[in-house]
């Protein structure tokens, strides 16, 4: 059973994840209305222009107003500027790896269940021999093939087990190439996001203007690229670990179907030699 540990790469996760909400915590994106509507509560004595209107009028003065303080999803990835677009490649380029390493293992998997049900405790040599060579390539018939032509060459079952521990580290080094690279696209989005911030201030104080709306386009370029590059970095982080681990659990299971082949194949050596 595989047990839950603490690593870094799992911090970095979970630190990513409280900058983002700590983002969104920091109060809406709409603005209130600077005057209150007909039906609100003022203060005692202050003085209020109520308009008379039908109820159709006041409800169209509501919608003008909700339109002019709110803003769309789109409207937002517009105001984080030209880096947007780097970061959304690095998301599909990361997310095509992820999918494709998904492919690879599901199919895999499904092409080893048939050596992976079998019982070798109660097989003959033979009998192994012609179920491995019907088998198309996948992980659990090289390390079958594999582990025959050893015993098959050598007659000898003592040595296998060096045989399953280099697959196994194989297999497992060509996981880790993948996983650095989705790590290398997650700390690329990341890294743009903080780029995107810098560019945004400097937007701001490279103008020398303290018009209003030359602030807050600086700010929104900031403030939304960083916001851009966590949630892409965090979801490439989330999947990455997810396929870690659905990767690890079929290794495992490829692992220990090739040592029950082992001792088989062990027992199978001991009773020739008794024989003889």
């Amino acid at each position: 059973m595989n047990r839950f540990t603490f690593s870094p790469k799992l911090f970095k996760n979970w630190f990513l994840i409280l900058m983002t909400v700590s983002l969104f915590a920091g109060g809406p994106l709409a603005a209130s209305p600077t005057s209150p509507l007909p039906g609100e509560n003022t203060l005692p004595g202050e003085n209020v222009e109520l308009i008379e209107s039908p109820l159709v009028d006041e409800i169209a003065v509501q919608d003008a107003v909700e339109s002019e303080t709110t803003m769309s999803f789109f409207d937002l990835l517009r105001q984080a500027g030209s880096i947007r677009y780097a970061i959304f490649a690095v998301f599909i380029i990361g997310l095509f790896l992820i999918v494709l390493k998904v492919f690879d293992v599901s199919s895999d998997k499904r092409r080893s269940s048939g050596l992976l049900g079998n019982s070798y405790q109660t097989m003959n040599l033979k009998e192994i021999v012609s179920d491995v060579s019907a088998e198309t390539s996948h992980l659990m018939s090289n390390i079958s093939s594999t582990l025959l032509n050893v015993y098959q060459t050598s007659l000898n079952a003592e040595n296998l087990q060096d045989e399953i521990s280099t697959f196994s580290r194989i297999q497992q080094e060509k996981y880790n190439s993948f996983a650095k690279r989705v790590d290398f696209l997650s700390d690329t989005a990341g890294a743009l996001g903080l780029l995107g911030t810098v560019w945004g201030m400097f937007m701001v104080f490279s103008s020398g203007s303290l018009e209003k709306d030359t602030i807050l386009a600086g700010m929104g370029v900031a403030l939304l690229t960083t916001l851009l590059g966590l949630v892409v970095s965090i979801t490439l982080n989330f999947f990455s670990t997810l396929i870690q681990g659905y990767f690890s659990g079929h290794l495992e299971n490829v692992v220990q179907k090739a040592d029950e082949l082992r001792f088989r194949l062990l027992e199978i050596s001991q009773d020739a030699n008794g024989k003889s």
